[in-house]
């Protein structure tokens, strides 16, 4: 009775999606279990699975390019510029014997442009134009270029856990060990940011790299203290607190 009952659920469900949302184009079968994403101006769509990345068309849902199988578990991270042009995807896959983390990135066709290994990929963070590409890892954090595998800049400490870039790719801002950080790649100057007392559990950046907004974690100060601020780039002092 209950598998009934579920499956009389999802019939529903798909019935009134069809009756309200009669334009829908897209029903991406079941082996779509990681991540999606969609360029901004909404004419592509990129899925990765338990096997492969897939790229789409906003016209129909038969993919303009995916993936060889990876024989591998995906992981729930992508990137993708804002145009659609590049798109760099993560994949937790055995290679030659031995299971390894593993990030792609990929122009207009299933095989990437290059590969990087490392350690368990949290977050990412495309430039407008993607050719920067940032990952926030379990063993630090990386700035590469489309060009190759060879990271511009890393940093190595603990967990990062959150990394955005801006739009040109000059400011990158990540959170580590509770500590939210801004760098300028330009003028080599870093901004550490902590609220006193407070753990960094999220952040985000505007597109110019002016604006900084931190959450704090749920262990962090009351409410009374504020759990969200607002900086800008030049001071440590924020420009509101709530």
């Amino acid at each position: 009775p209950i598998i009934i009952a579920l499956v009389s659920c999802v019939l529903i469900v798909v019935l009134i999606t069809i009756v309200l949302f009669p334009e829908t184009k897209y029903i991406i079968d079941s082996s779509y279990r990681g991540d999606v994403i969609i360029s901004t101006d909404g004419n592509f769509i990129a899925a990765n699975s338990f096997e492969f990345f897939a790229f789409f068309s906003r016209s129909e849902n038969v993919p303009l390019w995916k993936t060889q199988p990876l024989f591998s578990f995906s992981i729930p991270f992508m990137a993708m510029a804002p145009d659609g042009s590049y798109i760099g995807g993560s994949a937790w896959e055995n290679t030659g014997g031995s299971w390894n983390y593993n990030i792609h990135f990929y122009k207009n066709s299933g095989e990437p442009m290059w590969s990087f290994s490392g350690t368990y990929f949290h977050s990412s963070s495309i430039s407008s134009d993607g050719y920067y590409i940032a990952l926030a890892t379990s063993g630090g954090a990386y700035l590469f270029t489309r060009d190759d595998n060879i990271p511009i800049w890393s940093y190595f400490s603990g967990p990062e856990s959150r990394i955005v870039l801006s739009a040109d790719g000059r400011y990158l801002a990540f959170v580590e060990g509770g500590d939210a950080f801004v760098l300028d790649r330009l003028e080599n100057r870093e901004l550490q940011i902590r609220p006193e007392g407070a753990l960094v559990n999220s952040l985000s950046m505007s597109s110019n790299g002016n604006s900084i907004v931190i959450g704090i974690a749920a262990d962090g100060p009351t409410r009374e203290s504020g759990f969200v601020y607002l900086y800008s780039l030049e001071s440590q002092t924020p420009i509101w607190i709530y």
